[in-house]
This record gives C-alpha cells, sequence and structure tokens, in this order.
C-alpha cells in the first residue's frame, strides 16, 4: 500500500496543473477523492447488497459524494438503469475489484460474488469497469463520478 506521502506528492501535482496530460493512473485514488463526501471502503457485500435494495425500493434519494469502494460500488444500482432518486458527484471516487473471501490482501477471488456485483451494478457502470478489467485484473481500479455520469447520463449532484 503507498504511503501517506506518495498521496501528498500525487496531490500536488494534480493540483499543479502539471498532470493534466498525463493518462489517469488507475491504480491509485484521485486526489480529489481524499478529501471530499463520504467514505464507504466496502465491507459485507450481501448485507450491502440487501440494504441498497431496502432502501431503494422506499424511494428515498441517494447522493453519492466521496468515496466508494469494493462492495459499496453496489450504491450505483440505487437509481436503476436510469439513475432515477440517484445522483453522483463529478468528484465521487469509485475503487472496483473482484469480490473475494475475506480480506482484500489476503483474499481469494469468489467467482460467484463477482458475478452476482457485476450484474447488480447498471450496465452503462459494466461497461465502463470492464473497459479497464476492473473486475479481472486482480488489483483496485479506481474511477471518477465524472467518468460514470459521461458514460451513464446519471444527474449530478448540485
Amino acid at each position: 500500500m503507498p504511503s501517506k506521502i506518495f498521496y501528498v506528492l500525487i496531490a500536488l501535482v494534480a493540483l499543479s496543473g502539471c498532470a493534466h496530460n498525463l493518462p489517469l493512473n488507475r491504480e491509485v485514488p484521485p486526489a480529489s477523492c481524499m478529501t471530499t463526501g463520504d467514505y464507504h471502503p466496502g465491507g459485507n457485500l450481501p448485507n450491502i447488497l440487501e440494504q441498497v435494495s431496502r432502501e431503494r425500493a422506499t424511494g428515498k434519494k441517494k447522493e453519492i459524494r466521496g468515496y466508494y469502494a469494493s462492495s459499496a460500488i453496489a450504491y450505483l444500482a440505487w437509481g436503476g438503469e436510469r439513475g432515477d432518486n440517484l445522483c453522483i458527484s463529478p468528484i465521487a471516487c469509485f475503487g472496483v475489484h473482484e469480490a473475494r473471501h475475506g480480506k482484500y490482501e489476503e483474499g481469494v477471488r469468489s467467482e460467484l460474488w463477482t458475478a452476482i456485483l457485476h450484474q447488480y451494478i447498471p450496465r452503462c457502470t459494466q461497461s465502463l469497469f470492464d473497459s479497464e478489467n476492473a473486475f479481472s485484473s486482480g488489483k483496485g481500479t479506481f474511477f471518477t463520478g465524472a467518468e460514470v455520469l459521461k458514460i451513464c447520463q446519471f444527474k449530478a449532484c448540485s
């Protein structure tokens, strides 16, 4: 895992404007997601899927701001395929990887739970994440809210 100094250097480069022509490093969270919004590092996938399904059935609105990683990307399904009752901040950050049994670092890939999570999220996010092999690379892969908004045409949070 990179040190805090590494993240500070990445943030300084991004803020200085020197990085605008560099390709996005998908293995490092963008600097914007370290200080903005909520922090949802994931957790027990069956519990999160059940929570999202139960709460979205009530018609409650969901704002995705900040950092959503691992099983927390299931929140992208809150609004269904059209994104009803869902908005995403352009500077939100999504950390995507295959589902694993146990802790991510030591865990073993779960084909079943990876397939369930992949099918649960909207098709537009499936194709975005698949374009970078996020569910099959064996590494964490990061995406911005702006990328999700562009491909999915969901509403941006104001």
